[in-house]
């Protein structure tokens, strides 16, 4: 899909869970997030960490939920130096860092959009 990874994360999000509200860019995106309210035998995926229990609807997910009993942290981030299990943690940690790198002076304005960075997502409140 030429573009896709272009154009990720700057689509508007024109879907909402009607349960709790999360937003997101593409329908099946929100299809997928809506099976999260369902009840624990539509999800067939099950961890085996004792005294865990989460489970899941798609392998995958059982997954990438595994790193969490994991000692294992493959990902650091190269500002702070700091480690974590999953990529997609220290990617939101990066985010973080960088939104509070905003220098306090700036004035946002609405009509100014603000700054894409690849994977982040402009801040919806607390500016």
């Amino acid at each position: 899909m030429p573009g896709y990874a272009r154009n990720r994360g700057t689509a508007p999000k024109r879907y909402q869970c009607h349960l709790c509200g999360h937003l997101f860019s593409r329908r099946y995106n929100l299809v997928t997030h809506a099976r999260v309210h369902e009840n624990a035998r539509d999800r067939p995926y099950v961890c085996s960490e004792p005294g865990c229990g989460a489970t899941f609807y798609r392998p995958p997910d059982l997954l990438r939920h595994a790193t969490v009993h994991s000692k294992e942290k493959p990902y650091q981030c190269q500002d702070c130096q700091k480690w974590f299990t999953r990529k997609d943690a220290l990617k939101r940690h990066i985010c973080t860092l960088m939104l509070l790198k905003v220098p306090s002076s700036l004035v946002l304005i609405e009509s100014i959009p603000f700054p894409v960075v690849k994977g982040c997502q402009a801040p919806t409140e607390g500016l």
